[in-house]
């Protein structure tokens, strides 16, 4: 991952972070939290002004606690680049015949996956990939999926992130074929979940 900025178009003075005074070894504690435990505890204060922030690891959204899980996950993307949009050519898939057997190949939401084109904001990505956790078994519970975004915690179900994300329809996750899906790896069988030997074993470990 580059040291590139925020990818944020706000407009302003061009100021980066507020910084300690040397030899300060206090810090400026934020904590969000749900009522069932989750916590995610970020260092400096979020009003910032970081629009202009030179180095992403600067970002006031990635400053996590030092040793907590999001930390631990930052350290470990903080250098990876962020995947460029790639959209298909129809109009060449036309010329070649072949547009109507890949639309039917993709059906109608891999299709609108690959026709985005929306800008990718660097910072948002890095804290929402650093956050996220998801609790495995879980499925209908209001916590199965949870993550921050702009240093605010966010938590859902499994229908209901699937449904936010774009990657199902309401509609589709009432559907059986939804709903009975693989919801984890444990040792002990379990409903709806695969068993961490089985695994091993389809892959060859």
């Amino acid at each position: 991952m580059s040291g590139e900025g925020s990818s944020s178009g706000a407009r302003g003075r061009r100021r980066g972070p507020t910084t300690r005074p040397r030899g300060s070894t206090t810090q400026e504690q934020q904590v969000v939290s749900n009522q069932k435990g989750r916590r995610i505890r970020y260092e400096g204060h979020k009003r910032v002004i970081y629009a202009w922030v030179p180095l992403r690891r600067e970002h006031p959204l990635l400053q996590f606690q030092v040793n907590m899980n999001e930390w631990i996950k930052l350290q470990k993307i903080i250098r990876k680049e962020l995947l460029k949009h790639w959209t298909i050519d129809w109009e060449w898939l036309c010329q070649m015949g072949a547009r109507e057997s890949v639309e039917e190949l993709l059906g109608p939401m891999l299709i609108e996956m690959v026709n985005c084109d929306w800008p990718q904001y660097d910072e948002l990505v890095v804290e929402f990939h650093s956050t996220f956790h998801h609790k495995e078994g879980s499925f209908f519970e209001g916590d199965a999926v949870s993550f921050s975004l702009k240093r605010m915690l966010h938590e859902m179900s499994i229908p209901q992130f699937s449904t936010a994300s774009g990657f199902y329809t309401f509609e589709d996750t009432a559907t059986e074929e939804f709903t009975n899906g693989l919801r984890g790896v444990y040792v002990n069988p379990r409903d709806l979940c695969v068993m961490s030997g089985d695994l091993a074993r389809f892959w060859g470990l």
